[in-house]
């Protein structure tokens, strides 16, 4: 689908407008719901990406990318529904065996919105736990008990990030999201400056730093 190219320059509303032109012509394709339903998404349109999730998983779809149950629950979460929330979590922890640690992500950010941050911190342990040298769980929750305003709890698993961290483009991108979101606005600069060094000759397109640098 032409939307994909879009969706991989982060360009968010070309890409909406470009599937919802395919679903004009072809409506109710659960891949192009789906697709269309993760731009929403990321263009922060929550409401309507829940809605094409809703339609994507209608079918048996879901049983080959149940991904949109996810993105769902992240979608009901940003909109503060947190029951809803938690249905989708639930969903994916108990169904998804090979790789329950995105929906233990989104149950503990239920919990901690919640205000229970010990039974938050107990599926974030879960997480670190299960994959001690993945720095891309680290840095998440990191940045979770961060959004919290919980950094004493973020600190160890922010440190943990940074050792497990590599010169590579797409982890210095998220490693200065996560020194901005500690205050650490120099230390972001500093990532960001050097990550425009780096030969991205041979990194994916989607390897951008755009996204940050206007914050900074």
């Amino acid at each position: 689908l032409r939307g994909d190219g879009h969706v991989k320059l982060k360009e968010f509303e070309k890409a909406i407008a470009d599937y919802s032109a395919y679903l004009e012509t072809v409506p109710g394709v659960p891949e192009a719901l789906y697709k269309r339903g993760v731009a929403q998404f990321k263009a922060g349109r929550y409401a309507r990406a829940i809605d094409d999730f809703k339609l994507s998983v209608a079918d048996d779809f879901y049983k080959h990318n149940p991904d949109g149950v996810l993105y769902r629950g992240f979608a009901e979460l940003r909109l503060g529904h947190l029951d809803a929330a938690l249905k989708e979590f639930e969903w994916w922890i108990i169904n998804i065996k090979r790789n329950p640690y995105r929906g233990l992500m989104g149950r503990a950010a239920v919990k901690l919105a919640r205000g229970k941050a010990r039974a938050g911190m107990q599926d974030l342990k879960r997480i670190t736990e299960a994959k001690p040298d993945s720095f891309h769980y680290h840095h998440e929750v990191c940045l979770t008990l961060l959004r919290f305003a919980l950094p004493v709890a973020a600190e160890p698993f922010c440190l943990k990030a940074n050792q497990l961290a590599i010169m590579h483009p797409d982890q210095m991108d998220s490693m200065a999201l996560m020194h901005w979101e500690m205050g650490e606005a120099d230390k972001a600069r500093r990532l960001i400056t050097e990550a425009k060094q780096i030969d991205l000759s041979h990194a994916k397109p989607e390897v951008q730093f755009d996204k940050y640098r206007a914050r900074l």
